[in-house]
């Protein structure tokens, strides 16, 4: 039997994304998908490319008990405060579920430094939903949080290493696409200002958001900017990595290879590309280059922010809670050009 799949907030880029993913999921059915704006209109009304399918569905009111149908959901509310009520909902309910928004990724105390709301579910943990290093704690897990898309790149790129001790901090130097910022549209994303430019995303928020996220995973201190480029999707982060003294550059790549030989989403590519790695749910890792001076491993990584950043990993989640096949809906190799 099928399983019941419910969006919250479903009329966004993540909310689009997910439908279309799980179109082809032969385990599950979408059942319930709310909108505050959109309520009562058909799906294709935010998602005319998925015409022709979800005919049968309306956007529906937002709110917990609407999704006790379901048996899992994924909220992706752009009002992300209201994730709390979610999210505590659906554990009293025994209803399992992947939270993609920023409320659950880090500490009560860095979500209301860096994101300036107060917290409202302090004493809950969730799993931190980064497949490739928490995988056990995924499966046994009712509630996992999804990793923030540039947030996760950045960790890809660097934890092997750092697990190891073979490095001692760096620098991860992100460009990240306008869909990064969400469908909703505000000045630094509108076309005369993004078109032909590139700005440190969130300058005004520095450290950026993300930055927790990223330290909670590494040991090591690291620096991160972003920059926002005018591309429609994707996310490439330059990674600078400080090797400790007397590490062979070598084995350093070597490590990062034995680590993810197994991992059905990470490849290695001679030049990673946003372009390369576009609607789907793998993670491009490669480009390597030892700056003997300041002994200092270069390399690049590439991800769709909308699927392996957010969607797609979302998804994988899901398969690995409900024990089925981790690469359900999610093996379609990236589109190019």
């Amino acid at each position: 039997m099928r399983k019941g799949v419910g969006i919250v907030g479903g009329s966004g880029y993540v909310g689009g994304e997910l439908l279309r993913i799980l179109l082809h999921h032969n385990n599950c059915e979408v059942r319930n998908v709310s909108s505050r704006r959109l309520r009562g209109k058909p799906l294709s009304k935010a998602h005319p490319h998925l015409k022709g399918e979800y005919e049968h569905l309306e956007f529906t009111e937002s709110s917990p008990d609407s999704f006790l149908n379901c048996d899992f959901v994924f909220i992706v509310s752009p009002q992300e405060e209201k994730s709390f009520s979610y999210v505590k909902r659906f554990h009293e309910a025994g209803i399992r579920a992947v939270d993609t928004t920023a409320c659950y990724r880090t500490t009560p105390e860095h979500y209301e430094r860096y994101y300036g709301k107060q917290h409202e579910d302090k004493e809950r943990r969730l799993v931190y939903g980064l497949p490739e290093f928490n995988r056990d704690e995924i499966k046994s897990s009712k509630l996992v949080s999804n990793p923030g898309c540039i947030a996760a790149s950045c960790i890809l790129s660097a934890k092997p290493l750092d697990d190891k001790d073979l490095i001692e901090g760096g620098v991860f130097d992100a460009k990240v696409s306008v869909s990064c910022a969400g469908a909703e549209p505000y000045e630094r994303t509108h076309f005369p200002y993004a078109a032909e430019n590139v700005y440190q995303y969130e300058s005004e928020k520095m450290p950026h958001r993300q930055t927790p996220e990223i330290k909670n995973n590494l040991r090591t201190n690291f620096t991160f900017v972003p920059h926002l480029v005018p591309i429609v999707r994707g996310i490439l982060v330059t990674s600078y990595l400080k090797l400790k003294e007397g590490v062979d550059p070598q084995v350093v790549e070597r490590e990062l290879r034995s680590r993810y030989l197994k991992e059905s989403f990470v490849r290695f590519v001679d030049v990673p590309s946003t372009t390369r790695v576009k609607n789907s749910n793998f993670f491009d890792i490669g480009n390597f280059y030892y700056e003997m001076d300041s002994n200092t491993l270069v390399f690049s990584s590439a991800v769709d922010n909308l699927v392996k950043g957010s969607a797609g990993v979302a998804v994988q989640n899901m398969n690995l809670m409900l024990d089925l096949d981790e690469r359900e809906a999610l093996a379609d190799l990236p589109t190019f050009p």
